[in-house]
């Protein structure tokens, strides 16, 4: 029997509609002359006559861009996008000035603007001021395309490896049950058969959880941890995996370090980076060392293995990424890229160094500030 994977489509998403921008000028035959060159591109304009009743548009209705004059009645151009900023409204904004003045242009894109245009006597910045937010709606579909399109590809991974895990833990459970009944040589394969599994379900628990990161499902819950204490318990937690290859795991901590942090996300990226390390050397051993200074904090996980070609450094934690100089390790690719995805959402940097044939040290790091 053949399994059917469907992918819902938001239906008010499908619904093609006119691209609409909110466009804030007081002078009111430039707005219409500026409505008629959009109408005349399939753009719908939006004219607030001041500052106050661009605000009240932007946050009752929806648009894709928002063009503000910097000199209008009841708030310049500047103060609406400060408050636009202010109250969570991140919409691609121009800002338009007769001044041409640097300071204003500064403060503009300081405060998020992503464009600036000047009004010369001419007009000229009549006809570029259509093509920018063109410019800007093409961006905004892409982008909009693109998180869809991730989306799309979170659930469908999900339900994937939902549906491939059942029989899979169904297969390690048989295989368990007639390991124990059977000795010499069949047990043997019967273990080296549940060493395969046992892979397949790590495997299909990175694409999810990998999957669930991408989806924005999992939020972090920041609170004070012992930073030096946790990551003693990383280290007893993958000690006996570093046991069956005789390999050594070592810390070097600095005493109790205070951090605010999410301490179960930021415990599955440490352990992501400690399980790499161990998968992928075979003697030798693992370090695991926190340094601080007055104002940041970092992790780093050494160790002993075959390294990281320098081709490979800049593409390490792209999904299902795997360089061709990292020895025999198996995965599919996720948890390095993981890892990224945690340390985005912990607002935490990450960053590597390898040699190859030496070894490699990967970090992950903060503000001190944060703790409080």
């Amino acid at each position: 029997m053949s399994t059917v994977y469907t992918v819902a489509i938001d239906a008010a998403a499908a619904e093609p509609r006119l691209p609409r921008i909110l466009y804030a000028e007081d002078e009111e035959p430039v707005a219409r002359l500026v409505r008629s060159r959009l109408a005349a591109q399939g753009i719908e304009l939006v004219w607030a006559r001041d500052g106050e009743e661009a605000l009240t548009l932007v946050e009752q209705d929806s648009f894709d861009v928002v063009a503000l004059d910097y000199r209008m009645p009841r708030h310049d151009g500047l103060e609406v996008l400060r408050r636009m900023r202010a109250r969570g409204i991140n919409l691609p904004t121009v800002m338009i000035s007769g001044m041409g003045s640097l300071d204003v242009a500064v403060e503009a894109v300081r405060l998020g603007a992503v464009d600036y245009l000047v009004k010369d006597p001419q007009g000229a910045y009549l006809d570029l001021l259509p093509t920018t937010i063109q410019r800007l709606i093409e961006q905004q579909q892409l982008l909009r395309e693109k998180e869809r399109a991730d989306a799309a590809r979170g659930r469908l991974m999900a339900a994937l490896a939902h549906d491939l895990h059942q029989p899979l833990v169904a297969l390690r459970l048989q295989l368990e049950d007639l390991g124990g009944q059977l000795t010499g040589e069949h047990r043997q394969r019967v273990i080296h058969m549940l060493d395969f599994v046992r892979v397949s379900e790590t495997m299909l628990d990175q694409i999810t959880e990998q999957s669930a990161l991408e989806s924005g499902r999992i939020v972090p819950q920041p609170r004070p941890i012992d930073l030096c204490r946790l990551v003693e318990d990383v280290r007893r937690e993958f000690q006996p995996v570093a046991d069956a290859k005789e390999l050594m795991v070592r810390t070097f901590t600095v005493g109790e370090l205070v951090i605010a942090t999410d301490a179960s996300l930021f415990r599955r990226l440490l352990g992501n980076l400690v399980a790499n390390a161990i998968r992928y050397t075979d003697q030798g051993g693992i370090l695991i060392g926190v340094r601080r200074s007055a104002t940041h904090w970092r992790v780093e996980v050494w160790d002993t293995g075959a390294g990281i070609a320098a081709e490979d450094l800049p593409f390490i934690f792209d999904d299902f990424f795997r360089g061709g100089g990292r020895g025999h390790g198996s995965g599919v690719g996720l948890g390095l890229a993981t890892v990224r995805q945690i340390a985005g959402l912990l607002g935490l940097s990450i960053g590597v160094r390898s040699r190859p044939g030496t070894g490699t040290m990967f970090s992950v790091g903060g503000s001190r500030v944060d703790a409080s």
